[in-house]
């Protein structure tokens, strides 16, 4: 598949979502649900009823390429492939030559839900490329593809990468539409029932799988959008899991009054999955949740005295959360501010006394930090946070304050700040990181954060 919107962005307004009210009833679910996103917890499959704009193929891309490639083999002028060769070279070669829009095409409901980052780990049951092209444009990167057809590409799953942090990774359950070298191209993906066997026979004995299965089964799974025949349903469900004693999760599919739908309607409450109904308006009221001003996920997160606080830019959001899963883990106090989700005077008042509270105070710094810093832009991480621990620790040094002890900052650098170089400016811009040893986060940076925490909490 042929992206020609390169240079086109995709435009999220944020208020849209803001302004929708969450049923009552489904709240509390969807604020657990949201609760175990921000910490990781969740796997995200994607289905082709959920991708696209209804428009295009009904928002299903299963059927709006099915057309396209109708229209393709009509206008087709290469017999050789339409009329000797299989239906998967056929196909193949169409998507190759397919060209999209999807600044046009795309949902953008779904779009926002990836732009949140807070799927490292997606698994799509098409064989297009369009949840392909969605990660990379929100992850601006290549990401890790898995094909299950494909054993090579299972050598790209690795729960940790280099910066301690798993790499954004895209897996075709049922295969992807590429071609494949062996002699000649070839194709292999989910056309009919026997793919889907094929693929599910795959995820169930392939020992190279075992390792995606593994991290699979240990988290919670979210199904947008996955429109399958009750049979298929079931044996992915459990192929993805092969947790006999826990198959829960949930999903929101649309389930019609069908024999197979009933069905499997029943098989989902026997084995405790909850299914949210028609997947855009969850997804819709999903959305109304994370970027509420009144959600309630972060009540759950600790704000104790003697905390840990982080400060983060929103473009850091992501990596705030690992570094909070890493540290609560350990059974810590981590205090993480909502200003990525919520704004106003209240909230201002709840992270100033989040950080008077706090013994730890640490500090993102990324290559997002370097621009604010270089542009000369007070952000709301630096204008606010930084100032407050920055005032905070200069009246705890004053006469009147001596009793308290000043508040521990502990400087961390992420991708695109570099301790060595970038330091000097930041000293300049902000006297309270003068004297202070960053940390550079790698593979086994959590190691030392835990050791520099745990010598400051002994002092």
């Amino acid at each position: 598949m042929i992206r020609k919107d390169i240079n086109e962005p995709i435009i999220i307004d944020k208020t849209e979502y803001s302004a929708i009210l969450v049923n009552n009833s489904i709240k509390e679910s969807i604020n657990e649900l949201c609760s175990k996103m921000y910490q990781g917890q969740c796997v995200l499959i994607i289905g082709p009823d959920i991708i696209l704009n209804e428009g295009y193929g009904e928002g299903n891309s299963r059927k709006y390429l099915e057309y396209k490639y109708k229209e393709f083999v009509f206008n087709s002028s290469d017999d050789d492939i339409i009329n000797n060769g299989s239906q998967y070279e056929a196909r193949g070669e169409f998507l190759n030559t397919f060209e999209f829009n999807m600044a046009k095409e795309c949902n953008k409901d779904l779009y926002a839900l990836f732009k949140t980052r807070l799927f490292r780990f997606v698994l799509v049951t098409t064989y297009d490329s369009y949840v392909e092209e969605i990660m990379k444009e929100v992850w601006k990167c290549e990401i890790n593809v898995i094909n299950i057809f494909d054993n090579e590409t299972y050598k790209k799953f690795a729960i940790q990468g280099e910066d301690g942090m798993m790499a954004p990774t895209l897996c075709y359950v049922f295969g992807k539409a590429v071609p494949r070298r062996k002699g000649k191209i070839s194709y292999e993906f989910n056309l009919n029932d026997n793919d889907a066997i094929k693929a599910i026979s795959e995820w169930i004995r392939n020992p190279y799988l075992s390792k995606i299965v593994n991290f699979i089964s240990k988290k919670n799974i979210l199904a947008l959008g996955c429109k399958l025949d009750d049979w298929q349903f079931r044996f992915m469900w459990y192929s993805l899991q092969q947790n006999i004693k826990d198959l829960s999760g949930n999903v929101a599919i649309s389930l019609t009054d069908s024999e197979s739908d009933i069905k499997l309607k029943h098989y989902l409450k026997k084995i405790n999955v909850e299914d949210n109904g028609e997947s855009r308006l969850f997804l819709k009221n999903l959305l109304g949740h994370l970027y509420s001003p009144e959600t309630s996920v972060f009540d759950e997160l600790s704000r104790e005295e003697g905390s840990i606080f982080i400060s983060y830019a929103k473009e850091n959001f992501n990596m705030a959360m690992h570094l909070y899963n890493i540290l609560h883990g350990q059974e810590l106090n981590v205090w993480i501010d909502e200003e990525e989700l919520s704004v106003g005077d209240y909230f201002d008042f709840k992270i100033s006394e989040g950080i008077n509270k706090c013994k730890i105070f640490i500090a993102l710094l990324s290559g997002q930090t370097k621009m604010d810093i270089e542009g000369g832009r007070k952000r709301y991480y630096s204008s606010v946070e930084w100032e407050s621990v920055k005032q905070i620790n200069a009246g705890r040094a004053s006469k009147k304050e001596q009793t308290l002890q000043p508040i521990d900052i502990l400087p961390i650098a992420i991708d695109g700040f570099d301790p060595n170089l970038d330091a000097m400016n930041l000293i300049e811009n902000y006297k309270m990181f003068d004297g202070l040893s960053i940390l550079k986060w790698g593979k086994d940076s959590d190691t030392k954060l835990l050791q520099k925490i745990n010598t400051i909490n002994n002092q």
